[in-house]
């Protein structure tokens, strides 16, 4: 006679439930700061000492590397504050995890207003002392938009051999869990594929070639690669003198 064993609880059986308040609690603290600091003057560093972004498309080694850069006395290191950045403009949650409102993959100098500009001073405020570096992959799709927030910042660009990138990116995205009352959760693509969609359709309006057809997170993978390569490529000239380029192999080495 075979006993019937009950249900196994396991973290998703909750996990699904605590990710929304999770997330949204995030965000919240995040703009306390701001909160906290509206109404004084707005804080000069960003003039100063302005910021570092370490940038590359997702996969690339940037953790790594900013991991290293970071150990560093006189830094600052943000790793991936996507909280902090949803705080800042709701338009950056491109995985749709942290607001209900329309992200945005690709920003450009344009895209950035007097508040992005004071949120972003307050909010992202390094240490007394300490220079700020913000390590977020996707940023590499954002260039003028921080330059624009951050004029004088440095950017380091670390670049990997893209079907290193495609295949590593395909992995993680093979892994997807639930988001109460959204859908499934991506842990590459985000909430119901919303990566994937503000990086395509904002990629045609820059004049990025077209994704129809690509299916599978290897081909969706390699398209972020070339993406990011090209958004970098178009602020070249103007990030003259700003611009600092790392290849994997180098870093390894």
């Amino acid at each position: 006679m075979v006993t019937a064993r009950p249900p196994t609880i396991g973290r998703e059986t909750f996990m699904p439930y605590l990710r929304p308040p999770y997330f949204r609690a995030e965000v919240l603290l995040a703009g306390l700061r701001d909160t906290l600091t509206a109404g004084r003057p707005d804080p000069d560093w960003v003039t100063t000492d302005p910021p570092v972004f370490l940038i590359g498309c997702g996969r690339s080694g940037t953790t790594i590397l900013g991991q290293l850069l970071g150990r560093h006395p006189a830094i600052d290191h943000r790793h991936e504050p996507y909280a902090a950045w949803a705080a800042i403009d709701p338009r950056t949650d491109f995985l749709h995890a942290y607001t209900a409102t329309a992200g945005r993959a690709l920003l450009d100098r344009g895209d950035a207003t007097a508040r992005e500009r004071r949120r972003f001073a307050t909010i992202l405020r390094p240490a007394p002392g300490r220079r700020l570096l913000e390590k977020t992959p996707i940023n590499a799709l954002r260039v003028g938009y921080l330059q624009a927030l951050a004029p004088g910042a440095t950017f380091v660009h670390l670049v990997r051999d893209g079907v290193e990138v495609s295949r590593s990116i395909a992995a993680v995205a093979a892994h997807t869990v639930r988001y109460a009352g959204r859908g499934s959760f991506n842990r590459w693509w985000g909430v119901e594929d919303a990566k994937w969609r503000c990086l395509t359709r904002d990629a045609a309006v820059a004049g990025h070639p077209a994704a129809d057809g690509l299916t599978d997170d290897l081909q969706r993978g390699a398209y972020e690669w070339l993406v990011s390569l090209g958004e970098v490529d178009r602020h070249r000239r103007e990030l003259d003198g700003h611009l600092v380029e790392v290849r994997y192999d180098q870093l390894t080495a």
